[in-house]
């Protein structure tokens, strides 16, 4: 016949089996844990820089716009004035010189500067509805230098900021899937040698180990946003 104490110690168990028990439930809790987080994190890290990656497009091809812009309107402007110089001079001349026409020469001098003026002005303008343009290519033609500066610094910069902060949490995540990993392989060992002073000590460290790894769990687990 079996011992009923006997029965007992094989249907509860001991305490040291139930300690074995509870690091080892608690190292499968964690590791499946640990693997969401780290593919949620991996999911924004990559979410992120494809985002960044756009708005880094989409900067470059409004500063390009501008530039080309600018450097046209500005060579248009200087351009502009220089018939009603010219003119002026050409006129000034021919009255020094005592011919006639000089003032004509002058006026049709300025008629022009204020012609090629309004043309440049009408250039600074969006080109109307009539236009077949997209609403991107609107937006792109009338891309100011400051919100080319406010697109950098609130879009690409901080989705660069969000990616790399998904990119640490991810590490971490794994990181603690390598601590977890050590625990359980702790609580194994623990369980071989026995409630010995050396099994004592290896189910300590499986504590700590899991400890360690919540806490990286924890860590990995924070908001995009967060600090």
């Amino acid at each position: 016949m079996i011992d009923a104490e006997l029965l007992d110690d094989l249907g509860a168990g001991t305490r040291w089996d139930r300690l074995i028990a509870l690091v080892l439930g608690l190292v499968a809790v964690l590791a499946a844990s640990l693997v969401l987080v780290q593919t949620v994190q991996g999911q924004a890290e990559a979410r992120a820089s494809a985002m960044a990656s756009r708005i880094t497009a989409d900067v470059i091809a409004r500063i390009v716009a501008y530039e080309a812009r600018e450097i046209a309107l500005a060579a248009l402007s200087s351009r502009s004035v220089q018939p009603g110089f010219e003119g002026l001079a050409r006129g000034q001349v021919a009255l020094e010189l005592g011919r006639e026409g000089g003032e004509v020469l002058g006026a049709a001098g300025q008629a022009a500067t204020f012609r090629l003026i309004g043309q440049v002005a009408e250039m600074k303008a969006l080109p109307g509805p009539e236009v077949p343009l997209d609403a991107y290519a609107r937006a792109v033609l009338a891309s100011s230098a400051a919100e080319i500066d406010l697109l950098v610094r609130d879009g690409q910069n901080r989705q660069r900021d969000l990616a790399d902060a998904a990119s640490s949490r991810s590490n971490e995540a794994l990181l603690g899937l390598s601590v977890i990993a050590l625990a359980g392989v702790l609580a194994g060992l623990a369980a071989v040698v026995g409630r010995s002073r050396t099994g004592r000590l290896l189910l300590a460290l499986a504590y700590a180990a899991t400890g360690a790894s919540f806490v990286l769990l924890l860590l990995a687990a924070r908001p995009a946003g967060g600090p």
